[in-house]
């Protein structure tokens, strides 16, 4: 599992060529790859996250129709890159 950085771009900034949540299990299977950590900048501060940070970490778990079952998983929300990237390398290397 890699760590996908658009820590600059909404989720919904990016284009849908690019964004790992849809893409098919097919398509990773083609690069040998279960999924990703994906680092978004947070799209709004809304309840119950007001406050709690900038940068969201989502794990992106392949799936056979990636537009119609849920791929992504929130993991967590921080202020600083660096520590956003800490945690996503320590989730990957402890699952």
């Amino acid at each position: 599992m890699e760590i996908v950085n658009f820590y600059e771009k909404t989720f919904r900034q990016i284009p849908g060529q690019d964004n790992p949540a849809f893409m098919t299990k097919k398509e990773w299977d083609a690069i040998n790859q279960n999924g990703c950590i994906l680092i978004t900048k947070q799209q709004k501060q809304k309840l119950p996250y007001i406050n709690c940070g900038k940068i969201c970490v989502l794990k992106i778990e392949p799936t056979e129709y990636s537009e119609e079952e849920e791929t992504v998983t929130h993991l967590g929300l921080f202020w600083e890159l660096e520590h956003a990237l800490l945690f996503a390398k320590t989730f990957i290397d402890t699952h």
